[in-house]
């Protein structure tokens, strides 16, 4: 059974080993990972594009049980089992998650939850905020300090191994469209291969 208490605890000594840096050099390689679900399974994909031309490298699928239903603020302990499998075979130099980084109660969403297991750099994008967080001149705070950027519909803050500038430009350098590419692609080929399942 999911013990709220262990996992707030979890989350809280994860947040602590967030390393805010300057990427060393510009990725070549960008990957963006989404999860659909159906019925009782979960359709994770990652897709993994050229930077910054973002041509398509790489298309990794897996489909399993989430472990837990969806609770607010605890995503990472619903789909990091899909991650894991996803990383095994998708490698890159930066992860785009659907998802929160820092942009969380105690400062550890599922992109910061993915970047400080797998010490990889990770950005998080989330459609919507968390209560408490606010937007003042497209800068996101919390308890008055910036720790994310709104752009477009959607809001940006990292995950680990990377500085909210490095995070920006590059989303900023993907977005075609609603979404970071990467992120789009991941979302619409999930939710295809979700439509056509045939699990009950």
């Amino acid at each position: 059974m999911f013990n709220i208490e262990k996992a707030i605890n979890a989350q809280i000594l994860i947040s602590k080993k967030v390393i805010k840096k300057k990427l060393e050099k510009e990725p070549k390689t960008i990957c963006g990972m989404d999860i659909s679900y159906k019925n009782n399974y979960g359709f994770g994909v990652a897709v993994i594009l050229s930077y910054p031309d973002l041509k398509l490298l790489d298309i990794v699928i897996t489909k399993r049980k989430p472990p837990i239903p969806y609770i607010p603020t605890f995503l990472a302990f619903r789909e990091m089992p899909f991650l894991f499998e996803l990383i095994k075979k998708a490698k890159a130099d930066v992860y785009i998650i659907n998802g929160h980084g820092i942009c969380h109660p105690r400062k550890c969403g599922i992109a910061t939850h993915f970047g400080v297991c797998f010490k990889v750099p990770t950005i998080g994008i989330a459609k919507k905020l968390i209560k408490g967080f606010k937007v003042i001149e497209d800068n996101v705070l919390f308890n008055n300090e910036i720790i994310g950027k709104k752009y477009k519909n959607f809001y940006i803050s990292i995950g680990n191994l990377i500085t909210l500038e490095d995070a920006f430009n590059i989303i900023y350098n993907c977005t075609i469209y609603n979404l970071p590419e990467p992120l789009r692609l991941a979302h619409n080929i999930s939710k295809n291969i979700k439509k056509d399942d045939k699990n009950e």
